[in-house]
């Protein structure tokens, strides 16, 4: 007889599981507020920079250079423009150079005062429209009552616009001003 012999194998299976340990970081996001002037200093930062352009007196015939520096202190919230208007300037002759000087951190619209026509009014809207206005102008001359420019701030940071000057003898003078970055 044979005899047959049965052979029993066992496997053994081994299982590794890897431990990973996964650490969580928690991010914290810190919101600043940004107050009302500090926005209005970024916004007219934008505009920092030299200017030269034109005026013309499209009711007289007249045109002149403007030449323009527009500076921000944002420590005091203001904006200075320094400006000189060429030529004979609203019938008084080639003005002094001025400085402007714009208080930005309260309401709108903006003030500030000029030694050619007083007190200014700016108003600066959110879609890049100006309006400049100066009321009861006293002037140098005494012959200005107003003052009102209307214009747009392009992309550039160029201006364009026009102006209305009211005389005391009731007339007026209507112009153009553009001013584009040097």
């Amino acid at each position: 007889m044979t005899t047959t012999e049965a052979r029993t194998t066992t496997v053994e299976a081994s299982t590794t599981i890897e431990s990973t340990t996964t650490e969580a970081t928690t991010v914290e996001e810190t919101t600043t507020a940004v107050s009302e002037a500090q926005l209005a200093v970024m916004m007219a930062q934008a505009l920092v920079g030299d200017y030269t352009g034109e005026w013309s007196d499209t009711t007289y015939g007249s045109s002149g250079s403007i030449e323009a520096e527009v500076s921000v202190d944002a420590a005091t919230a203001t904006v200075t423009v320094d400006v000189d208007l060429g030529r004979f300037v609203f019938g008084m002759g080639d003005p002094p150079a001025e400085t402007l000087t714009f208080e930005i951190g309260g309401e709108p619209p903006l003030t500030g005062t000029s030694a050619v026509v007083g007190d200014l009014t700016l108003d600066v809207a959110v879609d890049d429209t100006f309006e400049l206005v100066a009321d009861a102008v006293p002037g140098p001359s005494g012959r200005i009552t107003a003052l009102t420019v209307a214009g747009s701030i392009g992309a550039d940071g160029g201006i364009e616009g026009d102006y209305v000057v009211q005389f005391n003898d009731g007339t007026t003078a209507e112009g153009t001003v553009s001013v584009a970055r040097s």
